[in-house]
């Protein structure tokens, strides 16, 4: 079974085994095709991505047969989401 890394300017979002990789790539040419559009997919975090796709945008999909072959796989929740506020200690400074 395949992996999937979709990169969108830049920025890494991997596919899970749901994705139809053939039905993504038809979004991104029909939003690039009408000037522009959103595409909505849900990551290997299980978070929701609305990515808006132009003719700027740059966009490349991998395919990884052997899943060692992949730096990094599992994408992490927003870093938001994994804020601890107990590992805090807040101080108030005299002025």
């Amino acid at each position: 079974m395949s992996t999937y890394r979709l990169t969108v300017n830049g920025t890494k979002y991997y596919l899970t085994p749901d994705d139809d990789v053939t039905a993504v790539k038809t979004a991104l040419l029909t939003a690039v095709s009408s000037g522009g559009g959103f595409i909505d997919l849900v990551n290997t975090a299980r978070v929701k991505v609305a990515l808006l796709i132009t003719a700027n945008s740059t966009v490349q999909i991998e395919e990884f047969d052997n899943i060692d072959d992949i730096d990094e796989l599992w994408q992490q929740p927003p870093a938001s989401t994994m804020f601890n506020f107990d590992d805090w200690e807040i101080t108030i400074a005299d002025s």
